[in-house]
């Protein structure tokens, strides 16, 4: 995988941690059946919990990538944790408060996803 252009490699990453984000939400469905239901009754914790969900996929195929040097830069886990989770949350949070409750189809779950895979990059992007 180091022998293929930074450019693909980092494709193949977001495609994976995509991937991860949806098989770490679907697993939690099966775990916490009646937390991950998107309802009137509990927006907020719905938005936690798949903000838990999301960061999870995006940063544990994001730290393996790291360590396995598939991409470059400096790991700073933390500053990679920290910023998927505030890219995360700042979107979904205001979607509850916009919507005051996450809708199936919602786009503010396709946008987190997207915040979250940027602010994980970014700390790679920023030192060169």
């Amino acid at each position: 995988m180091k022998k293929l252009p930074l450019i693909v490699r980092l494709l193949i990453v977001v495609f994976l941690q995509f991937i991860a984000m949806q098989v770490v939400t679907f697993a939690g469905s099966f775990l916490f059946p009646n937390s991950l239901e998107p309802g009137i009754d509990h927006p907020w914790t719905f938005a936690i919990m798949l903000g838990i969900a999301f960061t999870l996929g995006i940063f544990l195929v994001g730290w393996f990538a790291l360590n396995k040097g598939w991409l470059d830069g400096s790991p700073s886990l933390g500053l990679r944790l920290v910023g998927t989770l505030m890219g995360i949350y700042i979107v979904l949070f205001a979607g509850v408060v916009l919507m005051q409750n996450l809708p199936a189809g919602s786009p503010f779950y396709g946008i987190s996803m997207l915040a979250g895979l940027l602010s994980f990059h970014l700390p790679s992007w920023i030192k060169k």
